[in-house]
């Protein structure tokens, strides 16, 4: 075997140990190696390039910026949560199923989800829907406004887009509790 081959076979090794130790830094391997802890031809060796490493330390440069937006000085600072809650819909291209304990199994699935977040407090709360219907999107309303009520908070204002939002009925509950 050439001196060639021996750095190559050695910077191969010195890859798999860095592989095997969670892509531990090059300069902890060849301490280790010095140390004995790992074989002392390490030391010594030429450093490889761990492809991995690189794409973990890439990062994506955006080409073109943005002007920076002044903050909204119209914007209501908010102090307490129900003060403004976002919410959404999600629609989901797998179907879930309904969870039950007995019986025969339901044929109808979860199809969406109405995701409700406190823009104040962070908090975010979930509701399944078997279908994005208005009433369904309702009654997760309904779901959220009575797990607020059970601690204490007052939903006072929505904040979502267009989509089922601007529905009659959605705009009707909104409307009829003042919000």
């Amino acid at each position: 075997m050439d001196v060639g081959e021996e750095a190559q076979n050695a910077s191969a090794e010195f890859l798999r140990w860095h592989h095997q130790l969670g892509h531990l830094s090059p300069k902890k391997v060849k301490i280790l190696a010095k140390i004995g802890v790992l074989p002392k031809r390490l030391a010594d060796c030429q450093v490889p390039i761990c492809t991995s490493c690189l794409f973990g330390k890439a990062t994506r440069q955006p080409w073109r910026s943005k002007t920076r937006r002044s903050n909204n000085s119209n914007a209501i600072p908010l102090t307490k949560p129900g003060q403004c809650i976002s919410v959404d819909q999600l629609e989901s291209s797998t179907p879930g199923l309904v969870a039950q304990m007995r019986g025969t199994p339901m044929k109808q699935r979860y199809k969406g989800a109405a995701i409700f977040i406190d823009q104040y407090s962070g908090l975010s709360y979930v509701h399944l829907q078997k279908t994005l219907s208005g009433e369904e999107t309702v009654a997760a309303k309904e779901a959220f406004e009575r797990y607020a009520r059970s601690h204490g908070v007052q939903v006072m204002h929505y904040h979502a887009d267009n989509g089922r939002f601007v529905d009659n009925k959605w705009q009707k509950s909104c409307a009829d509790n003042g919000q």
